[in-house]
């Protein structure tokens, strides 16, 4: 007589205490960060998955890519772009029509 063994599990996810919890009452605790991380990650992989990748077939245009490989270059040599407030301050600007 052969014995097959099935897991069976009963899983609740409580957001308030940002755990899950399984039917053996064995707790994992996580950040609301982290679960909203580990449900995207879940939810991008299924949509790459159904749908493949969006940018298959295209190509770059030249001048695109070996801009791009300029900027690799550049990043690799140690040079960094704007700061983040100065573009944020610089955006703000033009979408109120000061610059």
């Amino acid at each position: 007589m052969r014995k097959h063994q099935a897991i069976i599990l009963d899983v609740e996810i409580d957001t308030e205490r940002g755990a899950i919890m399984t039917a053996a009452t064995r707790m994992v605790q996580i950040t609301e960060d982290q679960l909203r991380e580990m449900i995207d990650s879940a939810v991008e992989r299924k949509l790459m998955e159904l749908l493949g990748d969006p940018d298959e077939g295209f190509s770059l245009r030249k001048a695109v890519r070996e801009r791009l490989l300029q900027q690799q270059k550049s990043v690799k040599a140690g040079a960094r772009g704007q700061a983040l407030e100065k573009v944020i301050y610089s955006l703000g600007a033009i979408a109120n029509g000061i610059a």
